[in-house]
């Protein structure tokens, strides 16, 4: 009788194991990127952007490139959207735009940095 309880308990484990592995794989299958074109201007900014849009809802990995002046984000599709992600990066005082084909990036000027007062471009 123990015995059978035992593997019983073993194959209750087991199938619990394989539907978690399938339930990841599907999830893997809901990740979606999208770049964003936002008005950074220098490391700060691109530390401030990686820093703060990593903690939003279903962020996998930020990349924020100050010389081409994109974020690139992947994100779980059913707990965010480009729109979300687009305006959380505005919140944090820069102009964001979601990138389109053909479309060049605008300048950005030196002195647009949004957040002078925080110490972002080693201004105060």
């Amino acid at each position: 009788m123990k015995t059978t309880k035992t593997i019983a308990a073993f194959a209750f484990i087991a199938m619990m194991l394989v539907g978690a592995s399938t339930e990841v794989k599907a999830q893997k299958g809901n990740e979606k990127t999208v770049v964003i074109e936002a008005s950074m201007t220098c490391d700060n900014c691109k530390k401030k952007i990686e820093r703060d849009i990593a903690f939003e809802k279903g962020v996998k990995s930020v990349e924020a490139n100050v010389e081409t002046k994109k974020v690139t984000i992947s994100y779980e599709a059913d707990k965010n959207s480009d729109e979300k992600l687009t305006k959380a990066v505005e919140k944090l005082g820069y102009t964001a735009k979601v990138v389109t084909p053909n479309v060049a990036a605008p300048e950005a000027k030196k002195d647009d940095c949004p957040k002078k007062s925080d110490g972002c471009c080693g201004k105060k």
